[in-house]
């Protein structure tokens, strides 16, 4: 038994067949990146749509996601926001992006920031890593050094915690 939500995503197949916007189901299918049969599957009643299916139709069709998910409002979006449904999902989702610029830009920005401290974090892991090392070399042979350095000479020398 189909749920309504399922109920809804037929009644916007019938209408985008009977406005020509797509041939058959086949096309629809095509259209909205799914396999020709999940749409036959869900014709038929024996399964219900799923989250790809309702999400790219309403990035390629003129169709009002509210009214297709809870049944509430116009089956279509308003004639502004419709002029730029047209093509594949993908294209639908450049165009969101493009609206959306400014989030992305900030979200790219970001990312290419916390790559970049990532990048400095491992650097200096590493450096630490080689002092720690160096020290260890004046732990093992401490009279070697001590007449070259002088803090090495006091007894009270103060050792940094490790850095893991």
């Amino acid at each position: 038994m189909l749920n309504e939500l399922s109920v809804r995503f037929l009644k916007v197949l019938e209408y985008l067949i009977s406005g020509k916007y797509v041939s058959d189901n086949k096309d629809f299918a095509s259209k909205i990146s799914v396999s020709a049969s999940l749409i036959t599957e869900i014709s038929k009643g024996r399964s219900n749509v799923g989250l790809t299916a309702i999400q790219n139709t309403v990035l390629v069709f003129p169709i009002d996601s509210d009214w297709l998910l809870t049944g509430r409002g116009s089956m279509l979006r308003d004639s502004e926001e419709s002029g730029a449904a047209s093509g594949s999902p993908q294209t639908a989702l450049l165009a969101t992006l493009e609206s959306d610029s400014f989030l992305y830009k900030m979200y790219k920005e970001k990312d290419d920031e916390n790559k970049s401290l990532i990048e400095e974090l491992g650097g200096l892991k590493e450096r630490i890593r080689h002092l720690e090392s160096e020290l260890s070399q004046y732990d093992s042979q401490p009279e070697k050094y001590k007449e070259h350095h002088p803090v090495l000479a006091s007894s009270e020398t103060v050792r940094p915690a490790t850095i893991k």
